[in-house]
C-alpha cells in the first residue's frame, strides 16, 4: 500500500469528495432549495444516496480494509454504538437510521482516504464550503428577501440554509481551511490565492452576524499556531499543556458564559445567549435520569407534539438540540456512548506529534480539533453523520491511521541488509 499521487486519474474521487464537503455544510433551506422530502432537505436526500453507494464500493475496491486497526475501529464502534442504541431509544427507527449512517459515513470517507492525498483531502473540503459559500451570495443576490435576512435577526444573512449560523459556520471552515492551506503551502503565488480565498469565506461570515462563528474564527486565528507548534514539542511539554488546557476550559467557559450573558442583559439583549442557559440547566437534569445510555441516538428532541408540549411546559419553548456538543451527547448516549466516542478524538490526538505524519494531515488534524472545540460550546456540531464538521473529523483520523499503514508497508518492503562475515587470517 502506498500513498496516492496527484493525478488526472483522481478527478473523480476529488470531485465525489467535494460534493460530500458541499452537501454536509448544511441542511438547504426549503423555501429557497427546492426538493424536501418527508423533513429532509435536498442536499441531506443527495447525500443519503450516494453514502450507501460508496460504502460498497470501499468494501468492493479493498479500501474497507483500512478500518483495521485502533483508531479506525474506535470510529465504527462509536458508530455502531449508536445504531445499537436503537433498543432503548425513544425513537427506535430513526435511532437505527441515524445510526448506520453513521457507519456509512466512515465506510465513505475511507474510500476517499485511499484514493486521494493529504493535501488533495484538505483542498477538497476547502472547495466545497467555498462552492456553498458562492451559491448562498448569488442566492442573497437573487433573492434578498429569503436568502439576505432572517426573521429574528433583520439584515443577517442564512444564504442557501434555513438559518444564519449554519451559513457562519460554513464561512468559518472555509477561512480556517483557507489559514491552513496558506500557512502550509510554500509558493507565494498559492499562500496569495488562498488568503483571497480566506478574506472571502470571512465577508461572508461576517454577513451572517453569527456571534459563535464570529467568536471562533478569533480563537481559531490565536489558537492554531499555538497548537502548530505545540504538536511539535517533547511529550512532556504536550501533556501539561493539554492538562492546563482542560482545567482553563472548566473555569473559562462557565466564567465567559456568565460575562457574556451579563453584557448581553446590559446591552439589552438575552442574557440567557438566548435560552441557552436554561436549556443547558434542563438538559443536565433530564440526563440525570437516565445517565449511562441515555434517550437513544438523535432521539431526545423528537418534534412529535407530545415531546414539544413537554419542553414548552419547563422552557417556554422548543428547541431542536442542546446547543452544546457534550450535552447533546450525553442526552442521547450517555456516559458509555460519550466515553466510547472521546476514546477515539483522544486516540487521534495522541498520535499527531508523530515526526513523519503529513504536514496536510497534521494541520488537519489540529484545524479539526480547534474548529469542533469552538463550534461545539454553544451549538452541536459533534457526533452528527450529515455535519461536516464531524465528516472532517473522521476523514483526519482515517488519514492518520492510512499513513501510519503506509510507513509500515514501505518498511516491510526494504530489503535487509546481510550480515558481514569476518574472515579469519591465517
Amino acid at each position: 500500500m502506498s500513498e496516492p499521487r496527484a493525478r488526472r486519474g483522481g478527478l473523480i474521487p476529488f470531485a465525489i469528495w467535494t460534493l460530500i464537503c458541499l452537501l454536509s455544510v448544511g441542511t438547504f433551506a426549503k423555501d429557497i432549495v427546492p426538493g424536501s422530502v418527508a423533513g429532509l432537505g435536498l442536499n441531506q436526500i443527495v447525500l443519503l444516496g450516494l453514502l450507501p453507494i460508496m460504502s460498497l464500493l470501499s468494501l468492493y475496491s479493498g479500501a474497507g480494509r483500512l478500518l483495521v486497526g485502533p483508531l479506525p475501529m474506535l470510529l465504527l464502534v462509536g458508530a455502531g454504538w449508536a445504531a445499537l442504541s436503537a433498543v432503548w431509544s425513544q425513537n427506535p427507527i430513526g435511532s437505527l437510521v441515524k445510526g448506520l449512517t453513521l457507519v456509512m459515513v466512515v465506510l465513505s470517507v475511507a474510500w476517499v482516504v485511499v484514493r486521494l492525498n493529504a493535501k488533495q483531502v484538505v483542498q477538497g473540503i476547502l472547495l466545497g464550503a467555498v462552492i456553498a459559500l458562492v451559491i448562498s451570495l448569488v442566492a442573497v443576490i437573487l433573492l434578498p428577501n429569503l436568502a439576505g435576512t432572517t426573521d429574528f435577526h433583520p439584515g443577517a444573512w442564512r444564504g442557501i440554509y434555513g438559518q444564519k449560523n449554519v451559513l457562519g459556520r460554513g464561512a468559518l471552515i472555509a477561512t480556517a481551511i483557507s489559514m491552513v492551506l496558506a500557512m502550509t503551502e510554500r509558493s507565494v503565488g498559492k499562500r496569495l490565492g488562498y488568503a483571497l480565498v480566506g478574506a472571502f469565506a470571512l465577508f461572508m461570515l461576517l454577513r451572517s452576524t453569527s456571534a459563535t462563528a464570529l467568536l471562533a474564527v478569533g480563537l481559531f486565528f490565536v489558537g492554531y499556531p499555538f497548537f502548530l507548534a505545540l504538536s511539535r514539542a517533547p511529550t512532556a511539554i504536550r501533556l501539561l499543556a493539554t492538562i492546563a488546557l482542560f482545567i482553563g476550559l472548566v473555569l473559562l467557559v462557565p466564567a465567559a458564559t456568565t460575562a457574556v450573558g451579563a453584557a448581553a442583559g446590559e446591552l439589552g439583549r438575552d442574557a440567557s445567549l438566548t435560552g441557552r442557559v436554561p436549556l443547558w440547566i434542563f438538559a443536565l437534569g433530564e440526563i440525570a435520569k437516565r445517565p449511562l445510555l441515555g434517550y437513544g441516538f438523535d432521539a431526545y428532541f423528537l418534534g412529535t407534539p407530545e415531546s414539544d408540549a413537554y419542553l414548552l411546559a419547563h422552557l417556554r419553548w422548543v428547541p431542536e438540540m442542546a446547543h452544546n456538543g457534550l450535552i447533546d451527547l450525553l442526552l442521547e448516549l450517555g456516559i458509555v456512548g460519550a466515553v466510547i466516542v472521546f476514546s477515539s478524538v483522544i486516540a487521534l490526538l495522541a498520535r499527531v506529534s508523530k515526526a513523519s505524519l503529513n504536514p496536510y494531515t497534521r494541520s488537519l488534524v489540529i484545524a479539526t480539533f480547534l474548529l469542533m472545540l469552538f463550534m461545539n460550546i454553544t451549538e452541536s456540531n459533534f457526533f452528527r453523520p450529515s455535519n461536516l464538521l464531524w465528516i472532517m473529523f473522521i476523514v483526519a483520523a482515517l488519514r492518520v491511521h492510512y499513513e501510519g499503514v503506509v510507513r509500515m508497508s514501505n518498511a516491510a518492503r526494504q530489503p535487509r541488509p546481510r550480515p558481514v562475515r569476518m574472515e579469519q587470517r591465517a
